[in-house]
């Protein structure tokens, strides 16, 4: 038999994936080796208002009267039952505290910094329609003008759309 206590009690067991109670709980288990149990408390992760899951390997070891051949004498000549007891205990911790209030977010003085910060972004960004001023000036040689594509035999091939070669 297992018995398995946290500090807080109160805490969902899982061994092996598989869910066996509350703490403090006594696991009956079969096999002898290495258990894989989890400790899940009350309190929403997303809020951190609980407690941390905590994940123990408990090895459980043979006992000396389980070998072969003892193990014949110890389970049908001896007139008492034998039980193996084992006990894991757990203290699980909580998430910490929140570092700001919880009606304050972002502190003022953080919230200016992003704005003078965004404020200098903006600076050295310039929108090409800010740069043109609104204006009729023509639009830089780079500009995205669909070309037919580049043949060597088509001789108006190099021309923009809408000009005409021939007088």
């Amino acid at each position: 038999m297992l018995t398995v206590r946290s500090d807080p009690p109160g805490a969902v067991v899982y061994v092996n994936g598989t869910e066996q109670g509350i703490t403090p709980l006594d696991y009956d288990f079969t096999f002898y080796g290495t258990l894989d149990v989890e400790f899940r408390h009350a309190g929403l992760p997303e809020d951190r208002t609980g407690y941390r899951t905590e994940h123990v390997q408990k090895k459980l070891v043979i006992p000396w009267y389980e070998y072969f051949p003892l193990d014949f004498f110890s389970e049908f000549l001896v007139p008492w039952p034998i039980t193996d007891h084992h006990s894991l205990d757990v203290t699980l911790t909580r998430y910490p505290e929140p570092s700001r209030d919880a009606g304050e977010l972002v502190p003022e003085e953080e919230k200016q910094d992003v704005a003078e910060s965004i404020t200098a972004l903006k600076k050295l960004l310039v929108h090409p329609d800010d740069a043109n001023d609104g204006g009729d000036a023509d639009p830089p040689p780079d500009a995205a003008v669909p070309n037919r594509p580049v043949s060597d035999s088509d001789p108006t091939a190099s021309q923009t759309p809408g000009t005409n070669s021939s007088p």
